[in-house]
């Protein structure tokens, strides 16, 4: 190659070499993390707080007059004898305890079957007398309800004994049917019922399915009387007693049909086989006093939820029975109590 070309070639690179360079401007990624709009993190939905478990209910309290009406259903089987004695000589321990209760009693028996001494309901004589109640102002009461409740026809019955066939639910169950016409010497328009029933037996003696049920005679009394509380309580062999149902004195059953009537009603039973029925008695008749001013609840409570207020304080003289809450001071009528609870 000449000189001269060599002269051309460096030039030519030189000026190649010195040019401009022009660059082109590339646009961002569109999913650049700086040019991305993102959200900002939302705190996660709470759970709704679970309902409240309490039930909550306000009453104004009214003492009703303190009034009642006592069905006395005796046994009058030939086995009950001594109890019917036992019975007889303690009305007044029963009595005692009706504080200031304007009160009556009626008998009737279990019998509700044979010819010459079913009653099927109906009320006795009381001894001595045409009237078919007994009161506290009934001359020498306590006498007069001993030899009502002592049956001659259970010490000496030939040839036409009683039935031993007990039902004193059914013939409970037919006094209240009875009210308003053949029995309506013993109830009042504003007074409770209260039943005592006497018995070594169940009804139809062991509790058979076709043997009327405590629910029959609730119902009955609910449909005839809506506006009063029935209350029931039993002298009986307490299912599962079986130290008294095995006594060489009885030859009876366990009662489970009437317990079971004392526990719907707010009751409570007395075991036939105490020696002296004088505290079972008092107990029942304490038990029926306090139940004239039950406040009755919607639900049955759990014992260690319920919480009572009375005119905005803590109260803590009470008694749960059943779904009834026991009021044990007199309070003044209108006084506002609220009852909080879990229900069973």
């Amino acid at each position: 190659m000449n000189i001269l070309k060599c002269y051309l070639l460096v030039a030519t690179l030189f000026f190649v070499g010195c040019a401009e360079v022009s660059f082109e401007t590339i646009p961002p990624n569109p999913t650049s993390k700086t040019d991305v709009n993102i959200p900002e993190p939302q705190p996660e939905p709470q759970p709704e707080p679970p309902p409240s478990k309490l039930t909550t209910e306000d009453f104004n309290f009214v003492n009703k007059k303190p009034e009642l009406d006592i069905l006395v259903v005796v046994d009058n089987s030939t086995s009950m004898y001594e109890e019917q004695q036992k019975l007889g000589t303690r009305l007044q321990s029963f009595t005692d305890a009706l504080d200031e209760v304007n009160w009556q009693i009626g008998v009737t028996t279990t019998d509700i079957q044979s010819v010459a001494h079913g009653k099927k309901g109906e009320l006795l004589n009381i001894h001595n007398s045409s009237s078919k109640v007994l009161t506290s102002k009934s001359a020498d009461f306590k006498n007069r309800f001993l030899k009502t409740v002592v049956r001659k026809e259970t010490l000496d019955c030939k040839p036409d004994c009683p039935s031993s066939n007990e039902q004193p639910l059914l013939a409970t169950m037919l006094n209240i049917e009875k009210s308003k016409s053949k029995t309506k010497q013993l109830y009042r328009e504003n007074a409770d019922l209260v039943v005592v029933i006497l018995t070594d037996e169940d009804e139809l003696s062991t509790g058979p399915s076709h043997a009327t049920k405590p629910s029959e005679v609730i119902r009955t009394f609910n449909q005839i009387w809506p506006n009063k509380n029935l209350s029931a309580f039993g002298v009986i062999i307490e299912p599962g007693d079986y130290d008294c149902l095995n006594s060489q004195q009885l030859d009876g059953q366990f009662a489970t049909h009437i317990a079971e009537f004392t526990h719907r009603t707010s009751g409570k039973t007395v075991s036939i086989c105490e020696n002296d029925y004088a505290n079972g008695m008092k107990d029942i008749g304490e038990r029926a006093r306090l139940l004239i001013n039950a406040i009755s609840l919607k639900h049955t409570p759990k014992l260690e939820t319920i919480k009572v207020m009375v005119d905005g304080n803590v109260y803590s003289n009470w008694m749960l029975v059943g779904k009834k809450l026991l009021i044990k001071d007199k309070l003044k009528d209108g006084t506002p109590v609220k009852i909080q609870y879990e229900k069973i």
